[in-house]
């Protein structure tokens, strides 16, 4: 996989929003430009924690890693089921997109906010 390099700010690790590391399912996706988020140089790249390829219905699973797709499609890694925790997501979960994932496997908690959290990294 690609990633943006020289990242400035926090660096995250990949599926940092996963609460268990070891029981987690996923798979290959080819990530779209069209889908990605766009830095201030102009890159492109594919969040980590994003729900992919929409927060609907639609879901499929959540980007494991940040994945540039500058120079176009990409491939990337999806969660597809695991325990994942909701305050450390790209996207703020639509109803329907949590209930698609939690059906496609996903179990979604949320750690209390003790003051000293990061909610979302980006």
């Amino acid at each position: 996989m690609s990633f943006i390099e020289e990242q400035k700010g926090q660096v995250y690790a990949p599926g940092w929003f996963l609460v268990d590391q070891e029981n987690v399912t996923r798979v290959t996706a080819e990530m779209d430009p069209s889908m990605a988020e766009t830095a201030e140089d102009g890159s492109k790249y594919v969040p980590m924690g994003k729900i992919w390829p929409t927060n609907d219905q639609n879901a499929v699973g959540i980007v494991y890693e940040t994945v540039d797709v500058t120079s176009g499609n990409m491939p990337g890694s999806l969660v597809t089921s695991g325990v994942v925790d909701k305050y450390r997501l790209f996207d703020e979960l639509t109803e329907d997109s949590e209930k698609t994932l939690e059906a496609r496997g996903i179990v979604f908690t949320m750690f209390p906010d003790d003051g000293n959290q990061v909610k979302r990294p980006y």
